[in-house]
């Protein structure tokens, strides 16, 4: 009987275990940005003549200290006690006359799909940017955009309302 038992619950520790598993990889995989899509297609249209040109750009982007920021990268319970050096978004649009393609990395560790789209949704109209790549640094050092590092292996949070998003300030077009 002890042994019936024993078995018992090591099958429903596995189904469990299996449940969980299955539970993380459909989160992992699922989309979590219907109606999203990726769909850039560039010609090249021989009646436009070659005309290149580019703009660039640079933002500080510091957290907000006044709050508990937890550093990402290494290990938990890593809080920032002050600004070393500052973080930054860098810009770059380039524009051949027919497309135009935003690029921007930022000083993070991460920046997950939903903000990429939000993101995008918040340029404005007169941006005319056919598509917006945004990418971060590996940086081990910024604040955890993404809830994995936090205090403890077991809370952690995400690190959004002291890191500054800002709507984008068209500039003067050359």
């Amino acid at each position: 009987m002890r042994v019936r038992s024993i078995l018992r619950g090591v099958l429903l520790a596995l189904v469990l275990a299996a449940a969980g598993l299955g539970g993380f990889v459909w989160w992992n995989l699922h989309d979590r940005s219907p109606g999203s899509e990726f769909n850039v297609v560039v010609r090249p249209t021989p009646s436009v003549p070659a005309r290149l040109r580019a703009g660039f750009g640079r933002r500080t982007i510091n957290p907000d200290m006044t709050k508990t920021v937890w550093v990402a990268g290494f290990a938990h319970n890593r809080a920032a006690t002050r600004i070393h050096d500052d973080l930054k978004a860098v810009a770059a649009v380039i524009d051949d006359g027919e497309h135009r393609i935003g690029l921007v990395a930022l000083d993070a560790i991460g920046f997950f799909h939903d903000q990429v789209l939000a993101v995008r949704r918040s340029l404005p109209s007169s941006a005319r940017l056919d598509y917006v790549v945004v990418a971060t640094t590996p940086n081990h050092s910024a604040p955890d955009l993404m809830g994995i590092w936090g205090p403890s292996d077991f809370r952690s949070r995400k690190m959004s309302s002291g890191f500054p998003v800002r709507k984008v300030q068209p500039g003067p077009s050359a």
